[in-house]
């Protein structure tokens, strides 16, 4: 993943202006790509980019407009190594009062976005043999969830990137779903979880880590991953259990952690 004296790779990241999307922008930066940074907020792209050392792009676009994502890709160019499609947020209302179109617009920045990114590079990857994309799930896509709506686009997410690499790895490309844990970002404050107080500190990852673990994975051709050995550890313990079992665990868990 490192950058050859022929050619400097290129990155695209949703997602960048904060929390984990940030932290592959310096992972990477590091590694010598340039970057293509996409975000709604302006300003903290541009503090983003004064951050970085090598060639930065930046595009203010809401992936909740798929008009919006038509128009970024006329400028995009047309051809990176790597995708990383990492934008999303919670809806914090109960899902029988949530605005239809809240629902609809997260629907598009988390899924009809990140498919219309990725049916564009594609393409070039086929032709090219070659390129890499991450899909950002969680586990909590894994697992029951206690967002009846966020869960299930991590779902989608997860099963799409390992569909995709099924698909296309005979054609030299590589996809991977990660899908971690808790992730020390404003992610929890901005969507209105604020009261974390009760979880071990052994359940979190910091986003450097995350960003930077997942790299190495990517490199070492991993197709899924979970960072983290307690979050590995979860998983494994859990999956196989009646799913009844798992809803119990899921809900007692975060009835505890008063979240």
């Amino acid at each position: 993943m490192k950058a050859t004296l022929n050619k400097q790779p290129i990155a695209v990241i949703t997602g960048a202006s904060s929390g984990l999307g940030e932290a592959f922008v310096y992972a990477l930066a590091n590694e010598g790509y340039r970057l293509i940074l996409l975000a709604r907020r302006k300003e903290r792209l541009k503090e983003i980019q004064s951050k970085v050392l090598t060639d930065c792009q930046i595009h203010q676009v809401d992936l909740s407009n798929i008009n919006a994502v038509n128009d970024i890709l006329k400028i995009l160019p047309s051809h990176i190594d790597l995708l990383i499609c990492n934008s999303g947020y919670r809806i914090s209302a109960e899902f029988e009062d949530a605005d239809p179109t809240v629902i609809t617009q997260q629907i598009s920045c988390m899924i009809d976005a990140h498919n219309r990114l990725m049916q564009h590079y594609l393409k070039t990857f086929k032709e090219n043999k070659n390129g890499q994309i991450i899909v950002v799930s969680s586990i909590a896509g894994l697992l029951p969830s206690p967002g009846p709506l966020y869960g299930p686009i991590k779902a989608y997410q997860h099963h799409q990137a390992i569909n995709l690499h099924a698909h296309y790895k005979h054609h030299g490309i590589h996809c991977m779903s990660l899908c971690p844990g808790l992730i020390r970002t404003e992610f929890h404050t901005v969507n209105g979880l604020t009261d974390w107080s009760n979880i071990s500190s052994c359940w979190w990852m910091t986003a450097d880590q995350v960003a930077k673990k997942s790299l190495k994975k990517l490199q070492k051709k991993k197709t899924f991953y979970i960072p983290g050995w307690y979050n590995q550890l979860l998983y494994m313990a859990i999956r196989h259990l009646p799913i009844t079992i798992q809803q119990w665990w899921v809900q007692r868990f975060f009835e505890k952690s008063k979240i």
